[in-house]
């Protein structure tokens, strides 16, 4: 059985308790981002016989949604849930999906792969070329970059959780004096939600300030977040940019 799931090169991922612990529109929509993250509609990128009119798939595919979905989620999600998860991929009309540049199904057909620590020996020269691994930034930038991401997240919630408050506190009918963009999401957006992304950023920033973070307390946290925008990606908010870019670097090494 698969010890993760939703995994994008890599990245980030669930375990089979985590799957287990959402709900099933949360584990719809953890499929659908995993999904899009994998997958593009061709008409993006794929180059185009207009004569034939069909798609070339020089970087893989074509691929059908069932199939990967199921590939990837079936350990861990039923049925019934996952084909939820296809129908809403597939509601545009589209059946065909090409890869997705940043995802683990684009192929480079003009590059052989390399693997790590392989030898390169195509000129024939000596001593060979040995591939190298990614640099790897400082542990003390990466935790700066964390915190201000961090920042940036909490910058948002606590405002919105002042809202709420506000409210209750009103008086019935009383009119309000927020802003739209911010009005859309507390309406939008239970306040339990908001709650569970305060506390995600609290354990988040609690593992900033120990010399040895508990990794797995920090993805468990990232993960929160990452769950709280799939249950939030209807809001459409220039602010909502920032929780998205703040969850993607929240772990580190």
């Amino acid at each position: 059985m698969a010890s993760i799931f939703g995994s994008v090169r890599g990245i980030s991922g669930y375990s089979a308790r985590d799957v287990e612990a959402m709900s099933s529109e949360e584990q719809v929509a953890m499929m659908i981002d995993w999904f899009n993250r994998q997958f593009e509609d061709p008409q993006n990128e794929t180059p185009r016989d207009n004569e034939e009119g069909r798609y070339f798939y020089p970087w893989g595919g074509p691929f059908d949604a069932s199939d990967q979905i199921q590939e990837e989620f079936s350990e861990a999600v039923d049925f019934d849930t996952m084909m939820l998860a296809v129908d809403r991929i597939q509601n545009d009309g589209t059946f065909e999906w090409a890869p997705h540049s940043g995802g683990d199904f684009y192929e480079h057909p003009e590059d052989d792969p390399v693997e790590l620590g392989e030898i390169v020996d195509g000129d024939g020269e000596w001593p060979p070329a040995i591939a190298e691994p990614a640099p790897v930034p400082p542990e003390p930038e990466a935790r700066a970059d964390v915190i201000r991401r961090l920042n940036e997240l909490e910058a948002i919630v606590l405002p919105l959780l002042d809202t709420f408050e506000a409210e209750s506190q009103a008086p019935p009918m009383m009119g309000h004096n927020n802003p739209p963009e911010e009005l859309d999401l507390v309406q939008a957006i239970p306040r339990e939600e908001w709650l569970r992304i305060k506390a995600a950023i609290d354990e988040i920033r609690q593992q900033t300030t120990i010399a040895q973070p508990d990794i797995e307390s920090v993805e468990r946290s990232n993960n929160r977040l990452f769950e709280r925008k799939y249950l939030c990606c209807h809001v459409v908010s220039p602010q909502w940019l920032v929780m998205i870019e703040c969850d993607a670097g929240m772990g580190w090494r």
